[in-house]
This record gives C-alpha cells, structure tokens and sequence, in this order.
C-alpha cells in the first residue's frame, strides 16, 4: 500500500456525501471534518476518486486500487488523502 495522510470515510446517500477521518488525524486534512457536502460541491480530486470507487464492484471482498482508495459496501468508501491534492489541479504526472 502507499502511503497517505488520511483515510477519509465517504458514504454517499440521496446526492449527499457524508465524509469523516478513520482512524487518523482530521487535521491533516484540509476539509473540515466530519462534514457533509452536496455532490456537486465536492473538491475535483475527492470527486475523481469517487468516480474510480464507484465502477469498482462493491461485493466482498472488495480491491484496493493504489493511491485512490476502496469501495467498501454500494455507498461506501475509504478514500486516500494526500496534501499534495488538495488544488484539486494534480494530475500525478511529474514534469
């Protein structure tokens, strides 16, 4: 597994998406969390991520895809969080 500053819990219910640390610091993370944000107002790196979760199947045992996250059961995920994201401009290709 990689490294990452935050696991952040998402779990997505009627167009809300409800996020929380698990089980490390929150204050890494730039969101203000535990928090819950319209889908539409999610940041452009936590919404890429989401999108890659979601075609993934969610029956058990579910995959770990590298450096975004897993999805966990039809609405939920664990979502990497790396400081280095938080633009939401980063596409992981070094110049």
């Amino acid at each position: 597994m990689t490294d990452f500053d935050v696991l952040i819990r998402a779990k997505i219910e009627g167009g809300k998406v409800r996020l929380e640390a698990f089980g490390l610091d929150d204050k890494l993370c730039a969101l203000p969390l535990p928090c819950e944000l319209d889908e539409g107002d999610l940041p452009e790196w936590l919404g890429r991520k989401l999108s890659i979760l979601m075609v993934m199947p969610h029956e058990s045992p579910t995959s770990y895809v590298p450096d975004v996250g897993r999805r966990i059961t039809e609405n939920v995920f664990w979502v990497h969080y790396n400081g280095e994201q938080l633009d939401g401009d980063d596409t992981g290709k070094t110049s």
